[in-house]
C-alpha cells in the first residue's frame, strides 16, 4: 500500500495546494469519485473555495489520482485478523524504530491522514503510512478501548507504555463533530485543521517522532442525493468506519 499512497500524494503535491482545508478536499474528492460515479453531486458538496485549476484537474475524468485512490479503497478492506489490538502492537513493536511519542485523533478516516501526511512533507517533515491498520468491526470507540484501555486517553497511555514511547496525547473533538450524521460540506468547514496540525508539530519539535492513529474512521453517505458524514453506516459510498490507521512522522 505504501506505493500507491506516495503516488497519490505526489500526484496532489504536484497541485501545490498547502492549506489543509484545501488539501482536505480535494483528498476527499479524490477518494469520492473513486467510489462515486456522479461528479456533480461531489462538487455540489464541497464548499467553492479551491483554487480553479485545481478543481479542474480533479474533477477532470482522466484525473490520475482516482486510480490510486481505487486501489488504496480496495486495500483498506476490513481484515478479522487485523480486529486484534494486540496483533497490531505486536507488528509495531517489529516495524517502529526511534519513535518517541504517540497521538491518537478519534474518528481520522484515511483522508485525514493522508492530508496530514502530505502536509508534514511539504513543510519538511518526514511522514510515511505504514502497511499495518487495525479492523474496528464494530466502527465504535467501545470495539478498541474495551481491548485495551478504557477510554481514548487511556489507549494512548496504553499504546505508549507497550511501545516504550515518552509521550502520549489524544484529540477526541473531531469525533464530536460526526457523532450524529453531518453534511459533507458543513463537517469540511467545521474541522479544526490549524489546531490538531499544531498539536503534531509541537509533539515532534519537542519529541522528535511521533506515531499517529486512530481508534476508526467514518463512512459517507447518500441521502436523497445530498452527502453526509456519519459513523458507522450499514452502506456507504466510502466505508471507512471499520478501518484505523497508523502513520509515522520525525524530522
Amino acid at each position: 500500500m505504501r506505493g500507491k499512497v506516495d503516488r497519490l500524494v505526489e500526484i496532489i503535491s504536484d497541485l501545490n495546494v498547502r492549506d489543509l482545508r484545501k488539501l482536505h478536499i480535494i483528498f476527499l474528492v479524490t477518494f469520492l469519485r473513486a467510489a462515486h460515479d456522479k461528479p456533480e453531486m461531489i462538487e455540489k458538496s464541497i464548499p467553492p473555495i479551491l483554487p480553479y485549476l485545481s478543481r479542474r484537474v480533479i474533477f477532470d475524468p482522466f484525473f490520475r489520482g482516482i486510480k490510486f485512490a481505487s486501489e488504496i479503497i480496495q486495500l483498506l478492506k476490513p481484515k478479522l485478523d487485523f480486529s486484534d489490538i494486540e496483533i497490531i502492537i505486536d507488528r509495531l513493536k517489529k516495524d517502529l524504530k526511534n519513535v518517541n511519542a504517540v497521538f491518537v485523533i478519534d474518528c481520522f478516516s484515511p483522508m485525514e491522514f493522508l492530508t496530514y501526511l502530505t502536509k508534514l512533507r511539504l513543510d519538511g517533515y518526514n511522514s510515511e503510512l505504514l502497511d499495518i491498520y487495525f479492523t474496528n468491526i464494530a466502527g465504535l470507540t467501545r470495539f478498541l478501548t474495551e481491548q485495551a484501555g478504557g477510554s481514548i486517553r487511556k489507549f494512548s497511555e496504553y499504546l505508549a507504555e507497550r511501545l516504550d514511547f515518552k509521550f502520549f496525547d489524544k484529540y477526541s473533538y473531531f469525533d464530536k463533530i460526526v457523532h450524529t450524521s453531518i453534511l459533507l460540506r458543513d463537517f469540511i468547514e467545521s474541522v479544526p485543521h490549524d489546531e490538531i496540525y499544531d498539536k503534531i508539530v509541537r509533539i515532534l519539535g519537542k519529541y522528535k517522532s511521533v506515531l499517529l492513529t486512530s481508534d476508526h474512521g467514518y463512512d459517507v453517505v447518500n441521502v436523497e442525493g445530498l452527502l453526509y458524514v456519519t459513523h458507522p453506516a450499514r452502506e456507504g459510498i466510502l466505508k471507512f468506519s471499520n478501518v484505523a490507521l497508523y502513520l509515522v512522522a520525525w524530522r
